[in-house]
């Protein structure tokens, strides 16, 4: 069934006449989208059940094609005021919204904004939206890499509340959040307090971002409270004409116990390096670090967690909707006698698509 489904999608958006296919105009009051990330991966040496990793959210299936994410969205904006709306299947929020009502799993973004203030500096936003930690997007084809990083998995892919946000200058942007928790639609059953987090973003010469943000707040319910404290750095930028970088660092500390001080620690970093070498080719490289003793952020096993990662990739670009990919990633762990992370290759293909038109008003 899935064969069939990725066959008559690929069949229908390839033979559209280029002429007929829209682009996203600005200016529009309506737009709609879709996007659909289909992928076939294989870890050797190999497993015998089909879930590929018990810390992965993305891409976590083996064998036969399977869809990571389907996604269609829905958006509106005029005079200030924006509304996201998409929803999704796959196995990607199988696995990331397993926590969630059932009713709620399908949502991927839910959202209100509106601009305000003098040339609309101010912003203030609300619902299920992205994450303002990191550089990678759930959705794949935004990301330099077919996979995700382990920083990236290891961190919220979303965010559930409120984000208010200020542009200081054409520079500079500041951003306050409030939201139901470390990733949650849903709080945590008897816990009241908010995850309150701050974010910057600075535009540094020579086309160079840097992005700062931080996250303060708790998984547990009142009663057994645990702070946690988390803050993701990265830089962003070209090297040249044809290539890219991007290096990330995380670091995350959580108290041991309720009114404990002894506080548990997590962190990683990634740099990718990416190379356009056509028009319709590019490639990347990427080196990846990640240690979590006390399994804070990871869903693994009770060893500590502790490994390095490299991963190198092929895009092809068939137009400016799709995009055809392969990634040969290595893991290994750190820690002697780490069940099923001893040492892991992975062999990655995918096709992604993403479609976007606007009604004009």
């Amino acid at each position: 069934m899935n064969l069939l489904c990725i066959l008559l999608l690929w069949l229908t958006f390839t033979t559209i006449p280029r002429g007929l296919v829209a682009q996203s105009d600005s200016t529009s009051a309506w737009q709609f989208g879709f996007y659909a990330d289909v992928y076939s991966a294989w870890d050797f040496p190999q497993p015998t059940h089909v879930e590929r990793s018990p810390f992965a959210f993305n891409h976590n299936r083996q064998g036969f094609p399977q869809f990571n994410q389907w996604a269609a969205k829905v958006a509106y904006a005029k005079s200030g005021l924006s509304v996201d709306l998409s929803v999704h299947i796959g196995t990607y929020p199988s696995d990331n919204y397993a926590a969630e009502p059932l009713g709620l799993r399908w949502i991927e973004q839910a959202q209100i904004s509106y601009a305000f203030g003098k040339d609309q500096r101010w912003s203030l936003s609300g619902g299920l939206m992205p994450s303002t930690v990191g550089f990678e997007s759930a959705r794949s084809k935004e990301n330099p890499s077919l996979s995700r990083s382990l920083v990236a998995e290891m961190s919220p892919y979303f965010l559930t509340g409120g984000l208010l946000r200020y542009k200081a200058s054409t520079r500079l942007s500041l951003g306050l959040v409030a939201a139901t928790g470390w990733q949650r639609i849903v709080p945590v059953q008897s816990n009241s307090l908010p995850t309150f987090g701050a974010q910057v973003d600075l535009s540094l010469p020579k086309q160079v971002a840097f992005h700062a943000a931080w996250l303060a707040g708790t998984e547990d319910p009142d009663s057994s409270r645990r702070w946690r404290v988390f803050q993701n750095l990265y830089l962003k930028g070209p090297l040249s004409k044809n290539q890219h970088f991007w290096m990330g660092l995380d670091i995350g500390m959580q108290q041991a116990s309720l009114q404990n001080t002894t506080w548990q620690m997590w962190g990683g970093a990634v740099a990718i390096w990416q190379m356009h070498w056509h028009p319709k080719w590019r490639s990347h490289l990427r080196g990846e670090w990640f240690l979590d003793e006390n399994h804070i952020v990871v869903r693994a096993s009770n060893e500590a967690f502790h490994v390095l990662g490299f991963s190198a990739g092929l895009d092809f670009l068939s137009n400016r909707q799709q995009m055809w990919r392969i990634e040969l990633r290595n893991r290994w762990s750190l820690v002697h006698h780490q069940p099923g992370l001893a040492e892991v290759w992975s062999l990655f293909f995918a096709w992604q698509i993403a479609h976007d038109f606007s009604i004009n008003n």
